[in-house]
């Protein structure tokens, strides 16, 4: 029996798409697609990568023949929310199911020269740049059985792996923090790897970024423990309006300086290795930021250490350089136990700070 599954590789471009949902032959909600969920953020995140030319996923079709009417049909398998927002910022009158909440514009933590503005106000060479966005698409010919259709649309919605909590963060947010965080991450990419604070898979799994937001809120809120659930209210409170922005930031990049400054290279690994590791490179971080900076942001936060500490008295180089010898046994226990405990952070600051 011949197999009449087919596969035609292809683009096409944002107006193909709108031309489509303009004469009612791209259906953009088939029966296994989900309702509409992106955030406004979300939107814009998205239609600012098309204004700056930055590519995105494929967008996966079915095409069949209505027996009526004798036009093809296109059918959305994967790529509803990527087609539903720019068709809605292009042209919200094509979609006869347009709601409220699909109006949107521009945000200026994506793009600060173009906040605010809708399709209608860009000017005409970025609206042609979004109308001409070429998508790669992949379209399903006839021979796709209905159930066919429903384990392709599985298996591309599914990883093969369940998400870890940072990256379902930054699927769920969009805004000020999360842009803020990447940035930071990013530049000291370089500095991760060397100090062996993270491998290349730990990075691949936004390791280093989860890590960068514990040193934000940090700056916000002094010491803590790790907690998954403050993270994502971190996240989610800063995520359309993020005032200390700038003063965050100043903050995270003067004191990683320091750190770089501190944990010079030497031959083919950091000065002193233990202190690139997670546990010691926070609590390094809390006391080189308060030493040049006091308090955390937060007013009703409190500094570790004395604003003004000489740095020099951590000795990096004498007997904290290996973390051998005989250790307070409140310091063993904090490096035995959860890097990433609130006790276990404050024993590690106590003793790189008083020797105890």
């Amino acid at each position: 029996m011949t197999d009449t599954r087919s596969v035609l590789k292809t683009v096409y471009s944002v107006a193909d798409f709108l031309d489509w949902q303009r004469s009612g032959t791209l259906d953009l909600r088939p029966y296994f697609q989900r309702n509409s969920v992106w955030t406004e953020s979300a939107k814009s995140y998205f239609i600012d990568t098309l204004v700056k030319g930055f590519p995105v996923p494929l967008l996966l079709l079915q095409s069949q023949t209505d027996a009526k009417t004798f036009k093809s049909i296109r059918r959305v398998v994967d790529g509803q929310q990527r087609l539903r927002t720019v068709l809605a910022y292009v042209d919200r009158t094509c979609l006869i199911d347009y709601e409220e909440r699909d109006g949107f514009v521009l945000m200026g933590t994506h793009n600060r020269e173009l906040a605010g503005r809708a399709f209608s106000d860009l000017p005409h060479g970025l609206q042609q740049r979004i109308l001409d966005t070429e998508f790669s698409v992949h379209v399903l010919g006839n021979g796709y059985r209905r159930e066919q259709i429903l384990e392709v649309f599985a298996r591309m919605n599914s990883t093969g792996r369940s998400l870890n909590r940072q990256e379902l963060r930054n699927a769920a947010y969009h805004g000020e923090l999360k842009q803020l965080v990447y940035e930071l991450s990013y530049e000291n990419l370089e500095n991760w790897t060397n100090w062996g604070a993270f491998t290349v898979n730990q990075i691949a799994e936004m390791k280093d970024v989860e890590f960068t937001s514990e040193l934000v809120f940090y700056v916000l809120t002094g010491l803590r423990g790790k907690s998954n659930s403050a993270l994502d209210s971190l996240y989610r409170d800063h995520d359309l309006a993020f005032p200390e922005r700038d003063e965050v930031a100043s903050r995270v990049r003067a004191t990683l300086k320091k750190l770089q400054e501190m944990l010079a290279p030497g031959g083919d690994s950091i000065k002193y290795p233990k202190f690139g590791k997670q546990g010691w490179l926070y609590v390094l971080f809390a006391i080189v930021h308060d030493s040049k900076f006091g308090d955390p942001i937060d007013p009703e936060s409190q500094r570790q250490i004395d604003k003004g500490f000489n740095l020099n008295r951590l000795e990096l180089g004498g007997r904290h350089a290996g973390l051998a010898g005989r250790l307070p046994e409140e310091v063993l226990k904090a490096t035995r136990g959860a890097a990433t405990d609130v006790g276990s952070r404050r024993a590690r600051l106590l003793y790189l700070v008083n020797g105890t």
